[in-house]
C-alpha cells in the first residue's frame, strides 16, 4: 500500500520504496442510492467522479514508482462517468489505462452487481486484468433486499455471477452478506444461507447488521436480538471459510501468478506471502528476495 507523509505527498524514503506493492486509486465518490442501512449518502454525498485523463496519469505515475497492482476503488465504481459522460463510463477508463499505462496488474473493487455487462467483462482478455470481482450481496433472500431498497433479486444477482464466470473463466467473486438485519426471519436467514452456498463465492465479508444513526433501518421494527446475530453471523462465516477453502482447491496443481509482498522469518527459512489475480493467498518459501516480484 502507498505510504503518505502528514502533508498529503508520497514519502519516498528507502522504506517506504521497498514497502511498495498495491496502490489504491479511488475513481469516484458519493453515493445517490438510498440503502435503508447505509449512512454513505449522507456523509460524502452524491456520486462524483475524477476526469478519466488524471487517474491515468495518476496510474502510469505509480507504476513508474515501481507499484505492480493498482486497485481502483471507490464507493461503488460502476457508476464512474468521465467529465458527465456516463455511457461506458467504467469501461472506457479501464480501457484507457490498459491502453495508455504500462500497469503490470489491475484490479476492480465495488462494481454493482447490476451495472455487470459483457463489453466491461470483454477487457479481461487482457491477462492484466485481475480476475477478480467484489460483487456486494448483502442477503440472499429477496424480502430482506426489498427491505434494503437493494436494486436487484437474487434471480438477476445470479445472472450477473454467471456471465462473469462465462467470460472470466477462472475468475474469485467476492463479497459481502449482512446478517441479522431488522425483521430477518430464521426462514429468511436460511435461505441467505443456501444462496451464499449455491454461489460458491471465493471470499465472505460476514456482516452482522449494526444500526447507524439517521438511518432508515435503524427506525425498522423487529430487530433481531445481539444473540441471534451472533448465531447467525457465526454460521454464515463458517460457509463463508468452506466456500473459500473449496475455491482456493479448484486450482491446486496449478501454476499461477502470485505477487508476493510480505516475508516471514522462520528459523534460517523465508516464507513468502502473496496473492494470485484472483484473489488466492499462497505462501512459499524462499529464501530469495521475491518482494515486489510477480
Amino acid at each position: 500500500e502507498r505510504l503518505w507523509s502528514a502533508d498529503g505527498g508520497s514519502t519516498h524514503t528507502p522504506d517506504s520504496i521497498r514497502l511498495r506493492t498495491r496502490a489504491f486509486v479511488k475513481i469516484q465518490d458519493g453515493c445517490n442510492m438510498s440503502c435503508t442501512y447505509c449512512i454513505i449518502p449522507l456523509a460524502r454525498g452524491k456520486e462524483r467522479s475524477r476526469p478519466r485523463a488524471e487517474i491515468v496519469s495518476e496510474v502510469g505515475s505509480l507504476v513508474s514508482d515501481g507499484y505492480q497492482e493498482i486497485i481502483l476503488t471507490g464507493v461503488q465504481i460502476s457508476v464512474y462517468e468521465n467529465e458527465g459522460d456516463k455511457a461506458h463510463g467504467l469501461r472506457d477508463l479501464v480501457a484507457a489505462i490498459l491502453a495508455e499505462t504500462k500497469v503490470p496488474r489491475l484490479r476492480l473493487t465495488s462494481i454493482a452487481p447490476w451495472d455487470l455487462d459483457a463489453s466491461l467483462l470483454e477487457l479481461w482478455s487482457d491477462p492484466r486484468l485481475c480476475r477478480h470481482l467484489h460483487l456486494s450481496l448483502q442477503s440472499g433472500a429477496d424480502t430482506v433486499l426489498r427491505r434494503m431498497r437493494r436494486a436487484y433479486t437474487t434471480q438477476q444477482y445470479a445472472k450477473a455471477v454467471a456471465l462473469a464466470r462465462e467470460l472470466i473463466p477462472g475468475v474469485g467473486i467476492t463479497t459481502d452478506v449482512i446478517v441479522g438485519f431488522p425483521g430477518e426471519s430464521p426462514y429468511e436467514f436460511q435461505q441467505s444461507l443456501d444462496f451464499v452456498r449455491a454461489m460458491q463465492f471465493s471470499r465472505v465479508h460476514v456482516f452482522p447488521y449494526s444500526p447507524r444513526e439517521g438511518t432508515v433501518a435503524a427506525r425498522l421494527p423487529l430487530h433481531v436480538s445481539a444473540h441471534d446475530k451472533g448465531v447467525r453471523a457465526d454460521q454464515m462465516q463458517a460457509l463463508a471459510d468452506e466456500s473459500a477453502q473449496a475455491f482456493a482447491s479448484l486450482f491446486v496443481g496449478q501454476t499461477l501468478p502470485v505477487l508476493w509482498e510480505s516475508r516471514e522469518q522462520t528459523g534460517a527459512s523465508s516464507v513468502w506471502a502473496g496473492y494470485t489475480d484472483n484473489y488466492i493467498r499462497v505462501t512459499a518459501g524462499s529464501d530469495s528476495d521475491l518482494h515486489n516480484r510477480i
